[in-house]
């Protein structure tokens, strides 16, 4: 995609050049994993020098943290807006969560995720260590709102749960795992998501 004069000299002159690359580049890096994508390409795609990506991005593995983070960011400020809105029920919420969530893994495919744990091994862990804090954080509030709610069970023990369900979105959304079955990641968590909270709802609610 090549892009105006205006805009080459917006860019130039450092007006969000870094948060450009970062949106420009994010595509790229999801869609065809990290082995297909060269800074060049990159350079290219956006239409600016690869001297000035090197000035906000020391390096390729620089540039795909920022943008995994940036990913991650802005799937946890969605999940945090419907945390905390007070004016959906329960259930819907969960199913929005669900929706948002899946959404977001559904942009990284298995060949993708494969891609990344064999070239690029020291940013993958990064990458599973910051969702499960984004898991344990977002899910600890909302299932203590369903139980406070009677919509989940009083007598489970909390942690557990969460233990219970991190390892499951560890262990299953494992691009090893996924390559092997012949479904999407979406499909994969949504499956997860169902069974597990079918199990601590109260009788009489169900996803």
């Amino acid at each position: 995609m090549r892009i105006s004069v205006v805009e080459v000299v917006r860019l130039n002159n450092g007006v969000d050049v870094r948060k450009r690359i970062i949106d420009e580049t994010q595509e790229q890096f999801l869609k065809f994993g990290y082995s297909k994508v060269t800074m060049d390409g990159v350079a290219d795609n956006i239409g600016i020098s690869k001297k000035t990506i090197y000035k906000h991005f020391a390096s390729k593995n620089e540039l795909i943290r920022a943008v995994l983070f940036a990913a991650i960011q802005e799937t946890g400020a969605k999940v945090n807006a419907i945390l905390h809105n007070d004016q959906i029920e329960y259930l819907v919420k969960l199913r929005e969560l669900m929706s948002v969530i899946g959404n977001f893994a559904s942009k990284i495919n298995s060949a993708c995720a494969l891609d990344f744990q064999k070239n690029a091994p020291e940013i993958w862990p990064e990458f599973e260590s910051i969702r499960e804090k984004m898991i344990m954080t977002g899910f600890r509030v909302f299932i203590r709102e369903g139980i406070a709610q009677g919509v989940i069970r009083n007598d489970v023990n909390l942690d557990l749960v969460l233990l219970m369900f991190v390892n499951c979105v560890q262990s299953i959304i494992n691009p090893k795992v996924l390559s092997q079955l012949p479904y999407s990641m979406k499909e994969v968590f949504d499956s997860m998501v169902r069974i597990f909270f079918n199990g601590i709802l109260v009788k009489g609610y169900k996803i």
